[in-house]
């Protein structure tokens, strides 16, 4: 008999694989990244979404386009909402960490 796979948790979303370029598109995704970024320190908030973009264009150039579209069309919508980005490494990983499978 094969193993059943675990089913999913309830309320837990999963990050598509890496195949799908859109899986940062989603602005209520981006909203939950920043909003648990600006909960872990409210003190010293330190670069925005295009700063992020920027940063780190070169070291993905796999999700380049998603990173340019992170910055273009929710950089703006970001600060209407009010959240900033405290850590760019931080954020980075968090990305990295729901979006591709293979980092650790």
């Amino acid at each position: 008999m094969k193993p059943t796979p675990s089913p999913r948790r309830v309320g837990h979303t999963t990050r598509p694989r890496t195949t799908n370029p859109s899986f940062l598109s989603s602005r209520s995704r981006l909203f939950l990244v920043c909003d648990r970024v600006h909960k872990a320190d409210t003190t010293s908030l330190q670069c925005g979404i295009y700063n992020l973009a920027q940063d780190y264009r070169s070291q993905l150039p796999m999700w380049q386009d998603d990173i340019g579209r992170i910055s273009r069309r929710h950089l703006h919508a970001v600060r209407v909402k009010g959240f900033k980005v405290l850590d760019s490494k931080y954020v980075i990983q968090f990305l990295l960490s729901k979006g591709n499978p293979d980092s650790s």
